[in-house]
């Protein structure tokens, strides 16, 4: 009686334990590292290496370095939101083929340079499905911005990215990914609406999510022609004139069946 007593209280000491400030938490292909809030300012290199989930949002990391992951090569999900990240060095990924979710969401990632002196960031993510960059420009700059590569994320499903007043994503190779079936922009300072502004874009996208953009200009009726299985169009916060409504409308005209808006 006593030694199964022994035994259960080692068992369940060790399926809650901190290492350093961080939470550790399950077991085997389950353990999962909270280290949220902890005022990290670089990524902890002495976490169990079998974690399959890191969470490092509401830190104070700025740079992640190359390799920062490597000891982590079995995590399938990465979060770093509410950092202060501005720049990505090469190979800072490097390691993570399993990872499945990554998201930098709310922090200094500059679209046009954090991503663009390294363009193989996003290579190591052989098995990336979901990635999430949003909410990282705080501001428009008002010229082009040049959207990252993301042409080797093959398994890429779900894409969450701002959008610019002018984005350009001839050369993100985008139109590669044939998984690819979600758009979400926020922020969004995009006020035209051309029919050239996603011509380099999957056609293989179903749902797009458009949050806080402000339309000045009439859009052009074949907007969202690049993307001919829409079936579900999401604007949240979008101010657009009523004309200008009626043509971003223009894919649903000939759908029906169920309700896509």
């Amino acid at each position: 009686m006593y030694i199964f007593l022994i035994c259960l209280l080692i068992t369940i000491s060790l399926s809650n334990v901190y290492c350093g400030s961080c939470h550790i938490t399950g077991k085997a292909k389950r353990k999962v590292a909270d280290c949220s809030s902890r005022g990290f300012s670089n990524v902890p290199r002495d976490l169990p290496a079998d974690i399959v989930k890191l969470d490092l949002r509401r830190n104070s990391i700025v740079n992640i370095p190359a390799k920062a992951f490597i000891r982590y090569r079995n995590l399938q999900e990465l979060i770093l939101d509410g950092n202060r990240i501005a720049s990505l060095e090469e190979n800072t990924f490097a390691g993570l083929e399993k990872l499945n979710s990554l998201s930098m969401q709310d922090n200094n990632l500059d679209l046009n340079v954090s991503y663009h002196f390294n363009t193989s960031i996003f290579t190591p993510l052989v098995s990336l499905k979901t990635l999430k960059i949003e909410r990282n420009m705080n501001k428009s700059n008002g010229g082009e911005v040049l959207y990252p590569f993301f042409g080797e994320l093959h398994n890429l499903s779900v894409l969450a990215v701002d959008l610019s007043i002018y984005p350009v994503f001839k050369n993100s190779g985008l139109n590669k990914l044939t998984k690819l079936n979600t758009l979400k922009f926020d922020y969004c300072y995009l006020d035209k609406m051309t029919n050239k502004t996603f011509s380099d874009m999957p056609a293989t996208v179903v749902n797009i999510t458009f949050t806080g953009c402000i339309i000045h200009s009439v859009a052009e009726a074949n907007f969202l022609g690049p993307f001919p299985s829409l079936d579900r169009l999401l604007l949240k916060r979008v101010c657009v004139e009523y004309e200008s409504a009626l043509k971003i409308l223009y894919p649903f005209q000939n759908k029906n069946g169920r309700d896509q808006l």
